[in-house]
């Protein structure tokens, strides 16, 4: 009995951390630090998503991100070094831009960046 509610508990606590993931952030989103990738709690965005700032290192936390409906621009970054983090993300409408860096290799599901 102790294990059944142990797994009812367990299935309420994966739900709702999932269901967190699932807003929709309407309008442009701008992330200019790490703190505000790290906090970056959102499946769509109904603009475009901007990362740019020096001190973004890790798109980490983004992997629940979907769906981006007008562009997905990453600039004036130079410490992100991949893309990990963004394997969730199955539509850009518009445009995937990534500046001024270079692609330097692709490795299974990872994008390898220069600066």
């Amino acid at each position: 009995m102790r294990s059944l509610i142990t797994l009812i508990l367990c299935l309420i606590f994966a739900c709702s951390v999932r269901a967190q993931y699932d807003d929709v952030c309407q309008g442009d989103v701008i992330l200019t630090t790490q703190a505000d990738v790290n906090a970056f709690r959102c499946a769509e965005i109904t603009g475009s998503l901007i990362i740019t700032g020096p001190d973004i290192y890790s798109l980490a936390s983004l992997e629940f991100l979907e769906k981006v409906d007008e562009h997905l621009i990453i600039t004036d970054a130079p410490n992100i070094l991949s893309l990990n983090g963004l394997e969730g993300l199955r539509h850009v409408t518009c445009s995937f831009e990534v500046s001024p860096m270079k692609i330097c290799g692709i490795s299974g599901q990872s994008v390898i960046l220069s600066g």
